[in-house]
């Protein structure tokens, strides 16, 4: 993937983590189950190496 690519992914990736959080925060005691993260963790892991 090109740098353009990568940052867009990037981009995506905190945007969709904040609303992740929020979801996470204001649903926790109403929710049993684990939910997956919204992207895969190869994404975020990859933006964050760089």
């Amino acid at each position: 993937a090109n740098s353009q690519q990568v940052l867009y992914t990037c981009h995506i990736w905190q945007t969709k983590y904040e609303d992740f959080k929020q979801s996470t925060m204001n649903s926790k005691m109403t929710s049993d189950r684990d939910d997956p993260s919204p992207m895969d963790v190869d994404d975020k892991e990859y933006c964050i190496s760089g």
